[in-house]
């Protein structure tokens, strides 16, 4: 995993896990990336309607404390309509169908739980860099690869 971004992007992680904030953050950065972190909800909403022109991609939990991963992103995409959001859930089944489509047109990448750095890694790169549109626009990740251990 070598440095992939010319310039230091910021990557906004939100999770309530401390471990999986610790593991997304080692990676994003070894990828060359800023990382800022969130726990929850209202702290995402406020860390992005703060510092939103200088994030450059979020990566989202499903599910979260207090409030849903769409309920977050709906929000993200208000202050933001351009955001570029890379939604992650370790509970797959609650993405139905009804659910994706729903979400297709809003998220840039989808990764399932677990999934790997190199995994991580290039949903954050399809979503900065990649065609407009959902997941199916960046590459349809959906956390099945092998490289590298599961984060």
């Amino acid at each position: 995993m070598g440095l992939r971004t010319s310039e230091a992007t910021t990557v906004l992680v939100v999770d309530d896990d401390r471990r999986m904030l610790a593991a997304c953050r080692q990676i994003l950065e070894v990828g060359g990336y800023r990382v800022s972190m969130a726990r929850d909800g209202p702290e995402a909403i406020h860390v992005f309607h703060i510092d939103h022109n200088s994030i450059g991609a979020v990566v989202l939990d499903w599910v979260l404390p207090g409030m849903r991963g769409d309920e977050v992103l709906d929000r993200l995409l208000e202050i933001d309509p351009q955001a570029r959001v890379v939604l992650f859930t370790g509970y797959p089944h609650l993405l139905d169908d009804a659910t994706g489509r729903r979400l297709e047109p809003k998220v840039r990448g989808l990764l399932r739980k677990p999934f790997t750095a190199e995994q991580l890694l290039d949903a954050v790169d399809q979503a900065l860099h990649g065609a407009e549109g959902g997941p199916s626009g960046s590459g349809g990740v959906d956390g099945t690869g092998a490289l590298g251990g599961p984060v």
